[in-house]
């Protein structure tokens, strides 16, 4: 079984390169 703090860890890092690409993406848009 998967340690929660790991799962969490993962969705951190999903939600942070998502945010990332985004912030990218809209700043190359302008």
């Amino acid at each position: 079984m998967i340690p929660l703090f790991i799962l969490f860890y993962f969705i951190y890092l999903g939600i942070g390169f998502c945010w990332g690409m985004c912030k990218v993406k809209s700043s190359n848009a302008i």
